[in-house]
């Protein structure tokens, strides 16, 4: 016993260390479920003051409408938001927002620099990381007159922001976080990176390797002090609330994508690089403790669950294990306040994944030792055979099973057992019942001694008297010289078993043959158990009927609604292929641009949904066009400026037929904005990088695919090999780098393109 309880310790526990060192590569956010819970009570207990040196400027869509301009706005107006917060006597602004390449109005421009060069307060511009590392810095006029922090947040695993990167060390020189030079902009201290800390002046703030740390400071958007774009525009504030705070601007648009969610739910990037700043600035930051202190507290942990497991009951083995799953949580939280965390979803699981070995291994055991007592109970003690009232009850048992089984019950006659049994001593005899049990319980579920001379068993899987009579003689021709003759009664529920037995026994002793007939079997009624009905039963079976007749009317109209909506989608389609159809060098683009499209998804691993809006608006793009006239459409020559600017409004056209269906909404950003280029030069707003809409960038490298490989009455059609080089030539420029990379692959996967 004591061997086997060894056994599936060390077992339980290689399980438990095997997770406990692949913990940093799951995907799944059920881990993080315990960090999470550990900061919030941390939250909770420093009751943490609100954020009151910080304040927002939130850019909104009602800013769009107040100040009457799309996103990008003109940098004339934050020229004059930057006039008016330093008027205020703001003590350091930082803009949440890149000001990458011109503007097409270089008054603007020239009006931002010239305030940023009169301005009196330290300003932070933020930069990005881009795509292989590169990174996307403002415009190369306003650079020298700003502070520059990159505004990355790293994701874990589970797509939710716990760390913050502060800096980028495997650089010469390393690149700081916006938030970093935000702090270091108020605090009025340089900020260094030595030996994996970061210093803000002579004070030091522990990182990790990478330049991560984890902030502790999460307080949602009305925690603090917020004003509105427009209001800072129109220098409508009162200027007494901004003197001597930060000030961050930054956009809480959905156009934008700068969403994040937290610990505490999903909150705008200005808001993340708030709370990342006021945790810099109160020192509430963490890393976590060395993997070896991490590992000896989860054998700390596995070791206490394994002792209350094997010590004490099941269930309350079970509910002490949790108690010292809720100290592992609140030990945590007790750390945080020493700049220290335990990564206590690592512990916590590897200690689950232990709790549930041991559980199954003391339920196993558990179950084991009830079959002892159950055997020791139901169980002669020297034949190893049920008691007859065991057996009895099994039978009532299976009568009521539902739905019911008439149980054979075979009676076995063992002529001159007994006279057999009193010539050998008392070791010959157990050995013979011990084999002889083992051999019934092989032949049927439950066997049982009714007489010394006969036997009572219950047929499995429908056989006959003959054929056990033939199985038992054989196997007795090696112990006694004994006659076997047998007998089967259908236990129906009207029988009363024990009396046909026993005249059964009767009958077998004067019976001559093999097998007592069915004709001479006899047969004692008016005994058994009749089944009872509680008035109920038709009552549940209505109920369940409805039920099921209800949940067929719910699928039914899931069926109705979508053949509804795949009706009207057909129905546009077919719009825009008529319409493609006046012209044979687009007939069938939408469709093959809606197959490219899908194509770059699969290669994306982007989810099912993701996958259905954006074919319907690969589909659905070119809608617009319908408001064209055919002259413009399908003219031979290059375009006028006037006719070109009509070519212009297509996307914006498609949005407006299409914005009053309610199951289109998810698709109109994608509509409208696939004309956008990467680096801004598009329409219909100038967007840029990444605040197109993905699904708008995917579109435009299938658009562009499919309009080279299918050509122009004016222009033949590339090769995919020609196509290729010119998207690859298009990278940064019309297009997004990343995606051309993966659609060049996706295309190489599905042999339509080979180097």
């Amino acid at each position: 016993m004591r061997k086997s309880v060894i056994s599936a310790f060390i077992l339980c526990a290689v399980l438990a260390g095997a997770f406990f060192w692949i913990y940093p590569s799951l995907p799944f956010s059920g881990c993080a479920f315990f960090d999470d819970t550990a900061l919030q009570l941390y939250g909770i207990i420093s009751r943490a003051q609100p954020p009151d040196r910080i304040i927002v400027v939130e850019i909104t869509e009602e800013d769009t409408r107040r100040l009457k301009q799309q996103w990008p706005f003109s940098r004339a107006l934050f020229a004059r938001a930057f006039r008016n917060l330093a008027e205020s006597e703001a003590r350091v602004i930082g803009a949440d927002i890149l000001f990458a390449g011109r503007m097409t109005d270089p008054a603007a421009d020239r009006a931002l620099k010239e305030t940023l060069q009169a301005l009196n307060v330290p300003v932070i511009f933020a930069a990005a990381q881009g795509p292989g590392g590169h990174p996307v810095l403002p415009a190369a006029q306003l650079r020298e007159l700003v502070t520059i922090g990159y505004a990355n947040v790293p994701r874990d695993r589970d797509g939710v922001v716990r760390r913050a990167r502060m800096a980028w060390p495997d650089r010469e020189t390393p690149r700081f976080s916006f938030p970093a030079r935000v702090a270091e902009a108020y605090t009025q201290k340089k900020l260094t990176y030595v030996n994996d800390s970061l210093r803000i002046g002579n004070d030091p703030i522990a990182t990790q390797p990478d330049g991560t740390l984890t902030f502790h400071s999460i307080h949602p958007p009305r925690k603090f002090t917020r004003y509105s774009f427009t209001d800072i525009v129109h220098n409508s504030f009162p200027a007494a609330e901004i003197g001597g705070s930060i000030v961050l601007i930054g956009t809480t648009m959905e156009l934008t994508h700068d969403r994040h969610r937290t610990a505490f739910g999903e909150m705008p990037g200005v808001y993340v690089h708030a709370n990342i700043v006021h945790s810099l600035l109160t020192r509430r930051t963490g890393v976590p403790l060395p993997v070896a202190v991490q590992a000896v507290l989860a054998a700390g942990l596995i070791l206490g669950v394994w002792i209350l497991t094997v010590r004490a009951p099941l269930l309350p083995a079970v509910l002490l294990s949790c108690g010292l799953f809720l100290l592992v949580v609140w030990m945590d939280a007790a750390l945080l306040f020493l700049g220290k965390e335990i990564p206590s979803g690592r512990i916590l699981f590897s200690g689950a994944l232990f709790l549930c070995g041991a559980g199954m291994y003391s339920s196993f055991r558990f179950k084991r030792q009830l079959s002892r007592i159950k055997n020791n109970l139901t169980r002669d003690p020297l034949t190893k055979l049920s008691t007859p009232r065991f057996f009895y009850d099994r039978i009532r048992l299976e009568l009521k099973q539902v739905p019911r089984r008439v149980p054979r019950v075979i009676v076995v006659y063992l002529k001159g057992m007994e006279e057999a049994m009193e010539q050998k001593d008392y070791p010959e005899v157990t050995h013979f019942w011990r084999h002889f049990a083992e051999f019934l319980y092989q032949q049927g579920p439950v066997w049982t001694l009714y007489h010394r001379e006969f036997l009572l068993g219950m047929s499995a899987r429908g056989l006959s008297a003959q054929w056990y009579c033939r199985r038992l003689a054989h196997f007795t021709e090696d112990f006694f010289p004994v006659r076997v003759t047998a007998a089967e009664i259908h236990a129906a529920p009207d029988l009363a078993l024990p009396e046909t037995v026993m005249a059964c026994a009767d009958a077998l002793k004067e019976f001559k043959g093999t097998v007592l007939p069915p004709e001479h079997t006899p047969h004692v009624t008016g005994g058994g158990e009749r089944g009872s009905s509680d008035g109920l039963t038709p009552f549940f079976q209505e109920t369940e009927q409805k039920n099921r007749a209800l949940l067929q009317s719910i699928e039914q109209l899931k069926r109705q609604e979508q053949k509804n909506r795949e009706a009207f989608l057909q129905v546009i389609t077919s719009l825009i292929a008529a319409l493609e159809a006046k012209d044979p060098y687009t007939e069938g683009h939408s469709q093959r641009v809606a197959k490219y499209s899908l194509l770059l998804a699969e290669k994306m691993h982007l989810s099912r949904e993701e996958e259905q809006f954006l074919r319907r608006a690969a589909l659905l793009h070119d809608l617009g066009k319908i408001g064209i006239p055919d002259t413009i459409l399908h003219k031979r020559g290059a375009l006028s400026e006037e006719e070109f600017a009509q070519i212009r409004t297509h996307g914006n056209v498609g949005v407006q037929i299409l914005k009053v269906i309610r199951e289109f909404e998810n698709i109109l950003p994608l509509i409208q904005y696939h004309h956008e280029n990467y680096d801004g030069s598009g329409y219909p707003h100038g967007l840029s990088q990444h605040l197109i809409p993905r699904g708008a960038r995917i579109i435009a490298v299938a658009d562009v695919f499919d309009a080279l490989t299918t050509g122009r009455s004016y222009k033949k059609a590339f090769t995919v090999e020609e196509t290729v080089e010119e998207l690859r030539r298009m990278k940064g420029k019309r297009l997004d780098p990343e995606l051309v990379e993966y659609f060049i692959e996706a295309l190489r996967e599905h042999d339509l393109y080979r180097e």
